[in-house]
């Protein structure tokens, strides 16, 4: 009895022990595989902050032609523009440069101005997707646009920080980026529409050229009428005489007016459309009976004689046209109404009304 208790004590000793060492190898295996996890983690955050610093300069530059992109379609009116029209210029496809005398293109300073802020807006858009992926914490410092005579460049740091419960890392990036191209693509638009529409008024010329080239047959008219008719003669009349005799006068107009904007528009360093949304054809008009005709082919009543009126009209027009000013090179850009990036040209979209 006393041997086989002995022998059960022996067993249950090394059982025990065999227990024991079980148990140690089990929780080393566990130890090793919770290091190599949080080893895996921290390697893993240290690859993405290097890729983000790597990917910092393309960032910088994807961004700039964003502000640029986003300057160029609404940014380079006047801030005051909802107040002078009821709507802010952005919810407009072609807000209005020009209305007739007045001018709503903004100051070359504030619209670079408007660049660097637009610019900022679009880092840190990009930056809080960034974050929301890979639980990155990023803070954009000072950005900087600089100028130096014709040369420009854009700055800017970036704090970077990913923290768990059991590990942080910590670190900074500082780039500069030459955006001296995209800047002069830029302002040779902005000062090509400048000179075109604000200094100049290349459509209220347009429309001038084309009423000095209305056919004389449609500045004059002679009409054969009874006499009791010239003296009834009105405006309603007179317009029906018009128009019977020269019924396409207003499409000469928009043909006119398009061939003499296009030659003024043409240039080797960027493209251009634009449409001719409205015309508005004003006149006056003053009619001379010029003497009696017995052949005349129609019957007036007894007493009214047959006469030769001959009606001028003296023209005026009001136009309103949409202008899309583009670059000929094109860049990754997104635009919001499509959702979607692809490749597009700077554009300045606006409509001038004028009058000549």
């Amino acid at each position: 009895m006393k041997g086989l208790i002995g022998l059960i004590i022996v067993m249950i000793l090394a059982l025990t022990y065999l227990a024991t060492l079980i148990s140690l190898h089990i929780a080393s295996t566990t130890y090793s595989i919770k290091t190599t996890s949080k080893s895996d983690r921290i390697l893993k955050a240290a690859d993405q902050i290097e890729a983000i610093k790597i990917g910092i300069r393309f960032l910088l530059n994807y961004s700039f032609l964003q502000g640029l992109y986003e300057t160029a379609r609404h940014g380079i009116f006047v801030e005051n523009y909802e107040d002078i029209f009821g709507v802010p210029a952005e919810f407009e496809e072609y807000p209005i440069l020009r209305l007739y005398s007045a001018t709503y293109l903004e100051d070359v300073l504030k619209v670079i101005s408007k660049i660097r802020k637009t610019t900022n807006d679009v880092i840190k858009k990009y930056l809080k997707e960034l974050k929301n992926k890979y639980e990155i914490k990023m803070e954009i410092g000072e950005f900087i646009l600089k100028e130096d005579g014709n040369k420009h460049e854009i700055e800017a740091s970036l704090d970077i920080e990913y923290q768990t419960d059991y590990f942080l890392i910590k670190d900074f990036v500082k780039e500069r980026i030459d955006v001296t191209k995209h800047m002069a693509t830029f302002l040779n638009l902005f000062s090509y529409v400048k000179n075109k529409f604000v200094d100049n008024d290349i459509l209220s010329s347009a429309i001038s050229n084309a009423l000095g080239m209305i056919p004389e047959n449609c500045s004059s008219i002679s009409v054969e009428i009874c006499e009791d008719e010239y003296y009834s003669l009105d405006f309603e009349k007179a317009s029906n005489i018009l128009f019977n005799y020269c019924p396409d006068i207003i499409e000469y107009l928009n043909t006119s007016i398009s061939n003499k904007l296009f030659s003024s528009l043409q240039t080797n360093f960027l493209d251009f459309s634009f449409f001719i949304t409205n015309i508005s054809l004003n006149y006056t008009y003053s009619a001379e009976k010029k003497e009696e005709k017995e052949d005349l082919n129609r019957e007036c009543r007894e007493g009214s004689k047959k006469v030769l009126v001959e009606i001028k009209y003296n023209y005026s027009a009001e136009v309103t046209a949409l202008f899309n000013i583009t670059s000929r090179d094109v860049y990754p850009l997104y635009e919001k109404k499509e959702k979607v990036t692809q490749l597009r040209p700077l554009t300045f979209s606006f409509s001038v009304i004028s009058r000549s």
